[in-house]
């Protein structure tokens, strides 16, 4: 072939490239850490040494294994192994933890007086944080939210009699979790997740999502 019309060509696609390139950097949106969510889909094994624990600081196991030894990493929640067939929230050393159970998200709604829509996903997705009140929905149609009738037992002072938030698993059921340390006041994590599959005293597979205050969040 033509070496000229070889190389025609060649400087043709680098110049399409060349248009098109930005065009897609700018449909790309910038990151932005304060908006983003974090999250996701995580099953629970009560047999795994591993991952029967998780972090939902990046969603890992929260148990590894050095050197031929378990070590915990970071375990923020566990299935099966402090309650049978359940979670349980603030097992590290110092920290505590508050679990409550808001039911299916037909009773969550019916509890908050708002109406779900179909595949009931509107209550879980509501629930969010407006500066330090935590609320949920009021009006779909018009976007209105509400303060959370639980929130007061969520975020209260925790027992130190009570190291652990324990809950049943139950497969619909909606739970919202928060963790403190009382080895550094400024910790706080509060998480809400729903339980999607549940096979019992086996495993445990939740949806969660790490709910920020809007001002003053930690962690």
């Amino acid at each position: 072939m033509n070496p000229r019309a070889n190389l025609l060509r060649f400087l043709a696609v680098l110049g399409l490239l060349a248009c098109l390139i930005p065009a897609i950097a700018r449909t790309q949106p910038a990151a932005d850490t304060d908006s983003m969510i974090y999250g996701g889909v995580s099953t629970l094994y009560a047999l795994d040494p591993l991952s029967s624990t998780l972090s939902f600081t990046d969603g890992k196991p929260g148990h590894v294994i050095l050197n031929n030894r378990r070590f915990n990493r970071n375990s923020d929640i566990n299935f099966g192994n402090y309650l049978k067939d359940g979670f349980s929230v603030g097992i590290e050393g110092g920290r505590y933890g508050t679990l409550i159970d808001l039911g299916t998200a037909e009773e969550f709604a019916k509890r908050n007086g708002f109406q779900e829509t179909v595949g009931n996903g509107q209550g879980y997705a509501s629930l969010h944080f407006e500066k330090d009140q935590l609320v949920t929905l009021k009006d779909y149609r018009t976007g209105e939210f509400q303060p959370l009738k639980e929130a007061g037992d969520l975020l209260s002072v925790p027992d130190p009699k009570k190291k652990h938030g324990e809950s049943p698993a139950i497969a619909g059921h909606i739970y919202l979790a928060r963790i403190t340390d009382r080895h550094d006041p400024g910790f706080e994590l509060v998480v809400k997740f729903v339980c999607i599959a549940h096979t019992p005293n086996e495993s445990a597979t939740i949806r969660w999502e790490v709910l920020r205050r809007t001002e003053g969040t930690r962690r």
